[in-house]
C-alpha cells in the first residue's frame, strides 16, 4: 500500500485556480504527482527556469534563499491527494509565505570588487521585485531586451558628477586657496543674505539647526572682521549658501560673474576645504555636527552631483555617531552648567539627525541608527521669543513664550514624540534578523499612524488670513508628517497585499492605495514654480523667518520634491502593483477607484518625474524604472506586444533626456522641462487609452 506523505514542494495546478480546496468549476481532478524538475517559485508562478542554483529568475528578484528544489524521494513515499497541498497554502498567505525574516530584504555580493549589499523593504528594488513582468526589464534580464536597455543606462554620461568623489573629506585644488581668498570669493554682501534667507525660507523651516536671530548676529560679524572667522563657521556659511542658491530665483545671481551652477560648485569646494582645516575630529563642537547635517542634506538634494545612497548611508552614519559622542541624544539635565541656548540648539540639532536618519533609511532599505536616546523635545516657542540678556548671554523670554498655540517649535515638538515609532517600524521591516510581527501589531501601528495624522491636521490648522507666511510654514511641516506617516504604511502594509485570497487583503490594500494617492497628492502640491519676489525686501531680511512673506505656498517647496522624491517614487511603484493586482491579479474590490481614475493618478505622477528626469542621474533612473514598468504594466494583457512596448518606451526615455539636457532652463526654484519640438508629447504609453495600446502597436 502507498505512503500517504506528498513529496516536498508538490502542489496541483488546480489548487492555483482553487486555493480552498472546494474543486468549483473544475471537474476533473489531479490524476497523479508529478516531479517537479525546475526550482518551487518558478513552478508557482508558471515561469521558465533555467535550473540553476539558485536560478535567475530569483536571482534577479532577491529571492535567492526561496530558490529551492523539490527532492528525490522513494516512490513508495508518494500518495495521492485531492486536498489543496501544503506549499500553495503557503503562498496563499503573506506571513507564511514570507515565514523567514530574511524574506523581507534583498542581497547581493557582486565578486569584482567584493560589494555586498543589503537592502530592506523599504528599498525601491524590493517594491519592484514585486512585479514579476517588469523584473527582466527593469534589471536588463531579458536578452531580446539588453541591447536596448545598454543604450538607455549609457544615457547616464550626460549628467556630471562632482569633482570630489569622497566629498566633503578631500577636495581637488592641487593648491588650496587661503581663508582670506575663500572669503574673497564670496559674492556681494545683499546677495550672501539674500541667500541665507532663501535657506531659512526652505531646509530650515523643517530641518531646524539654528537659532535664526543667533546665526544674523554672527553673519554681521563675518562682515565687520572677517578676519577672524573660524574655518568651521566659514564651512557652514559656505554650506547655507550652497542649498540656499538651489531656491533662490534667477535675477538673484544675474551679474554676479557666475551662473547657479558654477557658484554652487564654488560654494562646495570652498566648504570643503575650510571643513578640511577645522578641528572636526579632534575638538568637534555644535558648527561641526551642523555642517554635516547640511552635508548630508546637500548630498539628499543632488546639489553634491552624482551622490549614490551608499555614499549617504555612510556620512550619515558618521554624523550620527558623531553627534552622539558630544551627547547630543543625552537629556540636558545630565548637563547643570550648560548655557540654556546651547541646550536648545543641541535638542533641535538632535531631532534633525533622526529626521534625516528615518529619510535614508527608507530610501536605502536600512536600519534606524539612532535607537537610544532621552533628550527632551525642543522648547515650544517662538524663535522672536529668544533675547539676549544684559549679561550678553542668550535666553528665552518666559513670559512671552507662555502664550498657547502653534509656534516656530511645534513641528519639531511633534516630530521628537513621533520619531520611535517611525524608528520601531523601520528597525522591523528591514531587518533580516528581527522575528516577524504579526498582523495585530500592524493593525496597532496603523492606528497609532493614523493619530498621528489627526493630530498633524489640528495642530498646524492655521487661517491663512494675515499669516500667509505662518500658515505657509505650518502647512509644509503637516505635509512633511504626513508624507513619513504615510511611507511607513506603504511599509507595514505592502507586504499582505501579495495574494487576494488572504482575509487580510482587503483592508491592506486599502491602506497602501489611500496612502500612495495621498503621497502623489502632496508630490503635486509641492511641485510648484515660480520664486518669491520679495526675497531681497528689506522685510525678509530680518531675523526671524516668520515674520516674513511669501504670496505664493509652493515658492519654496520645490526643494521637498527633491528630498522626498523616494517616497513618491514608492507611491507610484505601489500603485503600479495595485493596479496590476486590480485588473489582473483577481479580487478586486467593490470600493476600489476606476480604472480610468487610477490611470490618471498615474500619468500625472510620471509626467512630474519626467519633468525632473534632467536634474541628476538618480532623476533619471527613477524615470526610466518608472516608465519601464508602466510600459509593462500597459501591456501585460498583451504578452506579443510587449517587447514593442518596451522599445517605445525606450524611445521616449531616450528623446525625454536628450531634449531636457538640450533644452533645461530654470523657472522660479526648479529647473522645468521644455519639450523639444520633435519630441511629439503623444509617444508617451501614459497618454494613451489603455485600450487603444493593441491598435497601436499593430
Amino acid at each position: 500500500m502507498p505512503s500517504t506523505e506528498k513529496p516536498a514542494g508538490f502542489f496541483s495546478t488546480f489548487s492555483i485556480l482553487d486555493p480552498n480546496g472546494t474543486h468549483e468549476g473544475n471537474p476533473r481532478a489531479q490524476k497523479r504527482n508529478r516531479r517537479v524538475f525546475v526550482c518551487i517559485p518558478c513552478h508557482r508562478r508558471k515561469l521558465k527556469c533555467d535550473k540553476g542554483q539558485p536560478c535567475s529568475r530569483c536571482t534577479q528578484s532577491g529571492s535567492v534563499d526561496e530558490c529551492i528544489y523539490q527532492p528525490l524521494l522513494n516512490s513508495s513515499a508518494v500518495k495521492r491527494e485531492s486536498i489543496t497541498p501544503e506549499p500553495l497554502k503557503e503562498f496563499s498567505s503573506p506571513l507564511k509565505g514570507c515565514s523567514r525574516p530574511q524574506d523581507r530584504t534583498r542581497s547581493s555580493y557582486r565578486v569584482s570588487d567584493g560589494k555586498a549589499r543589503v537592502s530592506g523593504s523599504t528599498h525601491w528594488a524590493k517594491i519592484a521585485c514585486e512585479f514579476e513582468e517588469a523584473s527582466p526589464y527593469i534589471f536588463g534580464t531579458d536578452t531580446q531586451w539588453d541591447t536596448r536597455y545598454s543604450q538607455i543606462k549609457g544615457l547616464s554620461y550626460l549628467f556630471s558628477s562632482f569633482g570630489s568623489m569622497n566629498f566633503p573629506f578631500s577636495n581637488t585644488s592641487p593648491i588650496p586657496p587661503s581663508q582670506r581668498d575663500i572669503v574673497d570669493q564670496l559674492p556681494p554682501r545683499q546677495v550672501v543674505e539674500s541667500l541665507v534667507t532663501c535657506y531659512f525660507h526652505s531646509c530650515e523651516v523643517t530641518h531646524r539647526l539654528f537659532q535664526p536671530l543667533q546665526f544674523w548676529e554672527e553673519l554681521s560679524a563675518l562682515w565687520s572682521s572677517s578676519d577672524h572667522v573660524s574655518d568651521g563657521w566659514l564651512a557652514q556659511l559656505l554650506m547655507i549658501l550652497a542649498i540656499g542658491s538651489q531656491n533662490a530665483p534667477d535675477y538673484l545671481l544675474d551679474n554676479t560673474g557666475r551662473s547657479r551652477g558654477e557658484w554652487t560648485d564654488v560654494f562646495l569646494e570652498g566648504a570643503q576645504i575650510s571643513f578640511g582645516r577645522s578641528p572636526y575630529m579632534t575638538s568637534p563642537n555644535l558648527t561641526t555636527v551642523r555642517t554635516l547635517c547640511l552635508m548630508v542634506l546637500a548630498r539628499m538634494l543632488e546639489i553634491v552631483k552624482g551622490s549614490t545612497s551608499s555614499q549617504i548611508v555612510s556620512l550619515l552614519g558618521f554624523v550620527t555617531r558623531l553627534a552622539m559622542s558630544m551627547q547630543l541624544h543625552r537629556t540636558a539635565r545630565l548637563f547643570p552648567a550648560m548655557p540654556a541656548i546651547e541646550a536648545e540648539l543641541r535638542r533641535r540639532i538632535w531631532v534633525t539627525i533622526q529626521l534625516l536618519d528615518v529619510d535614508v533609511a527608507m530610501r536605502a532599505g536600512t536600519s534606524f541608527l539612532c535607537t537610544e536616546f532621552d533628550a527632551e523635545p525642543p522648547l515650544n516657542v517662538n524663535e522672536s521669543d529668544f533675547r539676549r540678556s544684559n549679561q550678553g548671554i542668550w535666553e528665552v523670554d518666559t513670559f512671552r513664550a507662555s502664550v498657547p498655540g502653534h509656534t516656530d517649535g511645534s513641528f519639531q515638538v511633534k516630530l521628537a514624540r513621533f520619531m520611535p515609532l517611525v524608528a520601531d517600524i523601520i528597525n522591523t521591516v528591514n531587518s533580516p534578523s528581527q522575528p516577524l510581527v504579526d498582523y495585530e501589531t500592524v493593525l496597532s501601528w496603523d492606528r497609532r499612524l493614523q493619530k498621528t495624522l489627526r493630530e498633524a491636521e489640528t495642530a498646524f490648522a492655521i487661517r491663512s488670513h494675515g499669516m500667509a507666511d505662518r500658515y505657509r510654514r505650518a502647512t509644509t511641516q503637516r505635509q512633511l508628517i504626513e508624507v513619513l506617516a504615510h511611507r511607513a504604511k506603504l511599509a507595514i502594509h505592502l507586504a499582505f497585499t501579495r495574494s487576494p485570497y488572504d482575509e487580510r487583503f482587503g483592508a491592506s490594500y486599502r491602506a497602501v492605495r489611500d496612502s500612495s494617492l495621498a503621497l502623489l497628492a502632496i508630490q503635486e502640491s509641492w511641485s510648484g514654480s515660480g520664486a518669491a519676489s520679495s526675497i531681497c525686501s528689506d522685510s525678509s531680511r530680518s531675523s526671524s523667518p516668520s515674520t516674513s512673506s511669501s504670496e505664493d505656498p509652493a515658492s519654496f517647496n520645490g526643494w521637498l520634491v527633491d528630498l522626498c522624491r523616494d517616497d513618491f517614487d514608492t507611491a507610484m511603484l505601489c500603485m503600479i502593483l495595485a493596479i496590476r493586482k486590480d485588473n489582473y491579479g483577481g479580487g478586486k474590490m467593490d470600493d476600489m477607484p476606476p480604472r480610468d481614475m487610477a490611470w490618471a493618478v498615474l500619468r500625472q505622477g510620471l509626467m512630474l518625474f519626467r519633468q525632473r528626469a534632467c536634474r541628476s542621474l538618480h532623476h533619471f533612473k527613477q524615470f526610466v524604472g518608472l516608465s519601464i514598468m508602466a510600459g509593462v504594466l500597459q501591456s501585460i494583457g498583451s504578452p506579443r506586444a510587449m517587447l514593442a512596448t518596451m522599445m517605445q518606451v525606450a524611445d521616449d526615455v531616450e528623446q525625454t533626456v536628450l531634449a531636457g539636457k538640450q533644452d533645461m532652463i530654470w523657472i522660479g526654484n526648479s529647473s522645468t522641462l521644455l519639450v523639444h519640438e520633435s519630441l511629439d508629447p503623444a509617444v508617451s504609453l501614459l497618454d494613451m487609452d489603455p485600450e487603444l495600446l493593441n491598435m497601436h502597436i499593430q
